[in-house]
């Protein structure tokens, strides 16, 4: 948490995850997943975001297939 004005980003962190709960909620009544991928992740490396989805990806499409 940061340090300065502490209360402002608390609550709109708390705000911001209840919006992402409620979005991916609509999104799984409408048959989709969602994938979060941060800006930090892709920065760090984007070879470990690509398989990332591409895990998802194949669970999705193939789920006959999952790695154990």
């Amino acid at each position: 948490m940061p340090k300065t004005n502490a209360r402002f980003w608390r609550d709109k962190i708390l705000r911001n995850k209840e919006r992402d709960e409620e979005a991916d909620l609509a999104l799984r009544r409408l048959g989709w997943k969602a994938v979060h991928i941060w800006e930090h992740e892709i920065k760090k490396s984007v070879d470990k975001v690509a398989e990332k989805l591409e895990a998802v990806l194949m669970r999705r499409l193939l789920p006959s297939r999952r790695k154990s």
